[in-house]
C-alpha cells in the first residue's frame, strides 16, 4: 500500500533493456553453437537491438516559459532528488537549460569553471567531461551569471559544486 508505482515509461524502458539483454545473450549462445559446429548457422544473426535510450516513447520538446517556471517552482519546493536539495536542483536545471550541458558536464563543474566577470560571462566544461571531448566554453545569460555569483562565492574553487552520487559516475569515469 505504501509503495510508489513505477511510471509506465520507466517500465517500458526497463522492459526494452531486459529484452535487449536477453537477445544479446541468446545471440552469443548461438554464435558459440555455430563456432562449435553444433548449428549450421545463427538463426538470430538478422535481429537488431532495441535501444531503450532511443525507443523510450518520450516526446522531447522545448518547454514553454510558463512550463519551465512551474518546473523550477516544483524543484524548489520538492523533496531532495539524488541528494540535491531544492535550490541546488534549480541551479543545476537552470544551467542545463541555458548552457546545454549534460549531466556529466554539470557534475564536473567547480567554482573555477565560471568566469562571471568576462563579457559575456562564461562557464567551461573541460574536454575530459565533454560529450565532444573538447573544452566547451558556454556564454551565460546575465541573469544566470548573477544567480551563480552568490551560489559559488563561498565554495572552494577546486571542489565540485554538486557532490553526491547523481553525477559521480561521470566524474570517476573521466578523471581516471
Amino acid at each position: 500500500m505504501g509503495t510508489k508505482s513505477v511510471p509506465p515509461v520507466a517500465r517500458q524502458k526497463e522492459r526494452l533493456n531486459d529484452q535487449s539483454a536477453h537477445r544479446v545473450a541468446a545471440e552469443e549462445k548461438c554464435k558459440t553453437l555455430v563456432r562449435d559446429r553444433r548449428m549450421a548457422e545463427n538463426p538470430l544473426a538478422h535481429l537488431s537491438g532495441m535501444n531503450a535510450e532511443v525507443e523510450d516513447g518520450l516526446e522531447r520538446r522545448i518547454l514553454e516559459p510558463e512550463e519551465f517556471a512551474a518546473f523550477v517552482q516544483a524543484a524548489t519546493n520538492g523533496e531532495p532528488f539524488r541528494r540535491l536539495q531544492g535550490f541546488d536542483r534549480v541551479v543545476v536545471y537552470t544551467l542545463a537549460a541555458y548552457t546545454g550541458f549534460r549531466e556529466g558536464e554539470l557534475a564536473s563543474l567547480t567554482p573555477a569553471s565560471f568566469n562571471l566577470d568576462d563579457d559575456p560571462p562564461t562557464v567551461t566544461a573541460e574536454a575530459s567531461y565533454s560529450k565532444r571531448r573538447r573544452k566547451d566554453v558556454q556564454p551565460l545569460r546575465p541573469d544566470v551569471a548573477e544567480m551563480m555569483r552568490p551560489y559559488i562565492a563561498d565554495k572552494p574553487s577546486d571542489q565540485l559544486l554538486w557532490p553526491g552520487s547523481w553525477g559521480l559516475c561521470y566524474v570517476i569515469r573521466f578523471s581516471r
